[in-house]
């Protein structure tokens, strides 16, 4: 379904697909002093929380207990008196956060990142790091767990509102990291298949339909960062189960196609539409397609879909573009 018609149809089920207008159009930089930051990215001072590093009153309570947890319970590490930069949160330990919001308020910011020296939770991934590479920080001090830092001088960056994005931010990370467009050329699959939630069980049914119509079947999480962004930036088409990985349609081209594969979904159902609004930000063309739910979690997003071999072969060949 392209997006007129997702829309139609989620409103039969009562369903409201936001669109991005709660974007946050600025992001600001405030400075602190003598405050104290887990290595998770919750910081607090006087034992108040630090707003700007959370996400509005989501969780309060709970960020509150667990910062009170970690002053009396942590080791606590002073750090010189130098200008430190916190950028992370307490989900940017994964590739959608991290990107999409961690990494984004970092080059909006668009500071003279050399006076600066960052904090990094040591803990993280090799794409975080890799992403960093073309900054140019005074240092960056790698944080370690079970420890609770003292901030003698820090500069901390409001969260984006997660799940939504103002176009002319996700132009800047685009352009950040893509110097040149290049015309699109690459059809991607992008396979979940060693992963542990959310696969499409019977996917080896339909690799003869991807290779027969030239799409690429690709696993983003065996590339570096860079390749990631390079592959992106090539794919005239990406097509994807729902997933972190769709974050890197960012780094496409406008008005390339972008193929969601979603559970399927009832009557006044919740809907995670990050990456709907994420296209609509970067100017590509979405569509969303709906598959059975195979091996159920708990947890439904999380749950292994089925999908039709019929079905995906007219997906396939479609012309929506």
């Amino acid at each position: 379904m392209n997006t007129d018609e997702l829309k139609k149809y989620l409103q039969t089920l009562h369903i409201d697909m936001q669109d991005n207008d709660n974007a946050l159009k600025f992001l600001t930089a405030k400075p602190y002093t003598n405050f104290y930051l887990t290595t998770a990215g919750v910081g607090f001072k006087r034992l108040s929380l630090i707003k700007e590093l959370l996400f509005g009153s989501y969780q309060l309570g709970f960020f509150r207990l667990y910062a009170l947890k970690h002053f009396l319970f942590s080791k606590k590490v002073k750090l010189e008196d130098e200008k430190y930069l916190i950028i992370h949160n307490f989900w940017s330990q994964g590739y959608h956060h991290w990107l999409a919001e961690a990494l984004l308020k970092l080059i909006v910011f668009n500071a003279n990142y050399s006076e600066y020296t960052l904090l990094l939770p040591a803990s993280y991934s090799a794409f975080a790091k890799q992403s960093l590479d073309k900054f140019k920080f005074k240092d960056i001090v790698y944080l370690e767990e079970q420890c609770i830092y003292h901030i003698p001088n820090g500069v901390v960056i409001n969260n984006p509102k997660s799940g939504f994005f103002y176009d002319e931010h996700i132009k800047q990370l685009k352009d950040f990291y893509l110097s040149t467009s290049s015309n699109p050329f690459r059809k991607i699959y992008i396979s979940r298949r060693n992963e542990t939630l959310r696969r499409i069980v019977n996917e080896k049914d339909i690799y003869p339909l991807l290779i027969e119509n030239g799409y690429e079947i690709i696993e983003p999480q065996l590339l570096s960062f860079q390749e990631q962004v390079t592959l992106f930036s090539e794919a005239v088409e990406i097509i994807a189960i729902h997933g972190a990985a769709l974050t890197n349609i960012v780094f496409m081209q406008q008005g390339a196609r972008v193929v969601e594969l979603y559970r399927e979904v009832t009557a006044n159902d919740l809907i995670n539409g990050c990456y709907y609004r994420l296209a609509q930000a970067a100017k590509l063309k979405y569509e969303m397609c709906f598959l059975k739910i195979g091996n159920k979690h708990k947890d439904i997003d999380r749950s292994d879909l089925i999908i039709s071999k019929n079905e995906f072969a007219l997906l396939l060949t479609s012309n929506n573009n």
